[in-house]
């Protein structure tokens, strides 16, 4: 299959009107009015298709050859290049909206200026919905009011190991269940500023190969009545 057979001076003279080939499905294409603009030309199950890739004033030559080249990997795949092509365009529109939306909460907090209790607030409302119950919403909300109210003015990225035990230990032994599910809460609650861009690191809440090795298993505490 000869493909290259144009030129860039060849494309710029041409003043004929119709379909001019390039070689593998790829054409230029002129209009009785002389707008040139490339289009791809390819069959799949058994049906003719042509794919605009854009007006030749804002697509050279080496840029039509390099989309034509994608869409005939498409056709290797036995996929069909404008499905494909729209696929990407819907996920690259969803990522931009998702970007969005995070960088929105980031200039309402001034930058990585945000405090545990606004990541608090953040969190309950991105994931409430998804929740249970509103009794399980309000568990959240009240365990971490209650026991976390010590770090929770302190800017988010601040939060280290020390503070977290600061937190975890008065309740650790006495109210071990509590202090489980409280760990377990500011631990997602930091992997959401992380991921927000809030902090970076380590998660210093985190059990496994962590503060597993500073505090006991909550299933081999004995329970306080019981000694």
């Amino acid at each position: 299959m000869a493909i290259e057979k144009l030129s860039a001076s060849k494309v710029e003279r041409l003043t004929k009107p119709g379909k001019h080939g390039d070689g593998g499905g790829l054409y230029l294409q002129i209009t009785k009015k002389g707008v040139k603009s490339w289009i791809f030309r390819y069959e799949i199950n058994g049906s003719e298709r042509y794919m605009g890739l854009g007006p030749l004033r804002a697509v050279d030559i080496w840029q039509a050859r390099k989309e034509a080249q994608m869409a005939r990997a498409c056709l290797d795949r036995k996929a069909d290049p404008m499905q494909e092509r729209t696929r990407i365009i819907v996920a690259e529109k969803k990522n931009a909206e998702h970007n969005v939306v995070n960088e929105k909460v980031k200039i309402e907090y001034n930058g990585c200026n945000i405090t545990l209790n606004q990541c608090i607030i953040e969190y309950i409302a991105h994931h409430k919905d998804g929740w249970k119950s509103k009794k399980h919403c309000n568990q959240w909300k009240s365990s971490l009011n209650t026991y976390a109210l010590s770090i929770g003015e302190m800017l988010v990225h601040e939060i280290n190991t020390a503070l977290v035990l600061q937190v975890l230990k008065p309740i650790w032994f006495e109210k071990t269940e509590t202090a489980s599910r409280l760990r377990g809460r500011i631990e997602r609650v930091l992997s959401w500023a992380t991921v927000c861009g809030y902090r970076t690191g380590d998660n210093p809440a985190r059990w496994n190969g962590h503060l597993q090795e500073l505090l006991p298993k909550p299933s081999r505490i004995i329970d306080p009545a019981l000694k």
